[in-house]
């Protein structure tokens, strides 16, 4: 089986107003249905992979290849929407839209058609439903709890078909209970529609549910055995 996912000798540094390195040499490959986590402490630029593994920034130096392609400077954007799903710690939801408006967002931009009785539509509420929110459709997500706006966020993430799940914290603003119904919810989407998962965590016991996981230290990746 190919990798779905390759990050080839990726760094990043910063030159004003001294040399700063943040990331050296990292290189990572996820195929579909696997699960990845990487731990470190704060500040060891954990964040900033994710990000650039996500095309929402750009590396100093290296390479990306999704589902067998190089991803370019002119292809990141339209490789981020038909490639990439993101799950986030603060959830980043439009807080007046409807829950269902949320997760239809992703199908706007990219231009697929979202009316009642199309494809896209019908795939927008099965993962509502999937994630128990078929009773809130039409609520804001302003009403919602912490819990309730990480399965919109889980939604919204896998509603466009991605080949990969990033997720930074997802887990991170809620409290324990509410915390495992929402890694056992990601980890059983993730095997159920094929993806990849790359999670970037402080939580131990959401890491050891992953299949590898990494440690970031001194802007360096090592395989935790």
């Amino acid at each position: 089986m190919e990798p779905i996912f390759v990050a080839k000798n990726i760094t990043k540094s910063f030159e004003y107003p001294t040399h700063l390195s943040i990331l050296s040499d990292i290189s990572l490959e996820a195929f579909p249905r696997q699960s990845i986590a990487i731990v470190g402490k704060s500040g060891e630029g954990k964040t900033t992979l994710l990000h650039i593994l996500g095309t929402l920034d750009e590396a100093t130096s290296g390479e990306l290849f999704i589902a067998g392609k190089k991803v370019v400077a002119n292809m990141r954007d339209s490789c981020r929407l038909h490639h990439i799903g993101f799950v986030f710690q603060a959830f980043h939801l439009l807080t007046d839209a409807t829950v269902l408006d949320n997760v239809l967002l992703p199908l706007q931009i990219a231009r697929k058609p979202i009316h009642k009785n199309s494809l896209d539509y019908a795939r927008a509420t099965h993962f509502l439903e999937m994630v128990g929110l078929q009773d809130r459709l039409h609520f804001r997500a302003s009403k919602l709890s912490g819990g309730e706006k990480q399965r919109v966020a889980i939604a919204r993430a896998f509603v466009n078909d991605p080949d990969i799940i990033l997720a930074d914290e997802p887990t991170g603003n809620l409290d324990h209970g509410t915390a495992q119904g929402i890694q056992d919810l990601l980890f059983r989407a993730v095997a159920d529609e094929g993806k990849a998962l790359i999670v970037v965590t402080h939580n131990l016991a959401l890491a050891k549910q992953t299949e590898m996981c990494y440690e970031l230290e001194y802007g360096a990746l090592h395989k935790i055995p």
